[in-house]
Formats: structure tokens, C-alpha cells, sequence
């Protein structure tokens, strides 16, 4: 999911991605792993490496310390490019077509797939889509766990094409 941070008025894009071992935070490209400490209500603490920070939210207004922040937050809507089915395969990026919430994933990481087997199952809409297998290759890693909501830009499940025969 991609936020637009508006921090004094620069704008700052935050890119979150579900992972089986927890959200990834990329801000601008960067990766960052933040701490979040609930302290009470309305009261976090961040840690960010050795950078601590203090805040809390009310009505709206989040301040730091006793200082006031200038902080707008928006969800940003994801991009939509029309690809090439060809454009699709050699990516090896596995999405959704839209949001949903994952029933089952039904492989490993480092299983050989075969173009057009079943990587997991999405619920949205009240159906159950399969998601499957655009390319020959192996698993090489899956992002979500099952009972997890993702949104059409989640990458679900990576899988490294096998090498063109010689």
C-alpha cells in the first residue's frame, strides 16, 4: 500500500508491503524497520535504529513532544499500467487483480512451478479466484499468510524464472 506523507509541506512517499514476517516501510526506496511502542491512547513511541521518538495524536493534531507537527497523511492510489501478457510473465511478480483477502496459499518457498498451477487462493467479492502461475521457475518467496487482506499491488508470491534452455 503507498501513502504520500506531507511533513511541513514535502511531500513523502511511503511504500508498505506485507510480508510473512511483518510490514516492510520503504520511504523513497529506503527501507526502514521502525519499532512502534504503544504507550497509551493516542501515545507511541518509534524507535528507528538509535533514533527514538515520542508521539502523540489528538483530534487530528499529532505532536512530538510538546511541539506540533505540520503531518497530513493520504492513502495514494496505486498506478494502473496495462501490460502485455509477455510484460507479466517476465516479471515473476505475483499481484492480485484487486484487493481481497488471501484463503490459501498453496506453495513453498523454493517449489517448482509450472506456468498455470495454483500459488494461492483470493477471496474478493465474495468469490474465490485462483491466482496462478504465469511462468516455469521456483518460488523463490511469498509475502503474505493466509487470512491476510491485501490490496491489488500487493506482491503475493515471487518466483524466479527457470533459465531458457541453451
Amino acid at each position: 500500500m503507498r501513502y504520500a506523507f506531507y511533513l511541513n509541506g514535502r511531500k513523502h512517499i511511503v511504500d508498505v508491503e506485507e510480508h510473512a514476517e511483518g510490514p516492510r516501510y520503504l520511504v523513497e526506496g529506503t527501507q526502514f524497520d521502525p519499532k512502534v511502542t504503544v504507550l497509551g491512547k493516542g501515545h507511541y513511541r518509534v524507535q528507528v535504529g538509535n533514533q527514538r521518538y515520542e508521539f502523540t495524536v489528538h483530534n487530528g493534531q499529532v505532536m512530538e513532544g510538546p511541539r506540533p507537527m505540520d503531518l497530513e497523511v493520504r492513502r495514494e492510489r496505486p498506478v494502473l499500467e496495462r501490460k502485455s501478457s509477455a510484460g507479466r510473465k517476465a516479471d515473476g511478480k505475483v499481484r492480485p487483480p484487486m484487493p481481497g483477502k488471501v484463503v490459501e496459499v498453496k506453495v513453498k518457498e523454493g517449489q517448482a512451478v509450472k506456468a498455470g498451477d495454483v500459488l494461492c487462493v483470493l477471496e474478493a467479492m465474495k468469490m474465490q479466484n485462483d491466482l496462478k502461475s504465469a511462468i516455469d521457475g521456483t518460488v523463490a518467496r511469498i509475502h503474505v499468510k493466509e487470512g491476510a487482506n491485501v490490496e491489488a499491488s500487493t506482491v503475493l508470491v515471487e518466483i524466479t524464472p527457470d533459465a531458457p534452455a541453451a
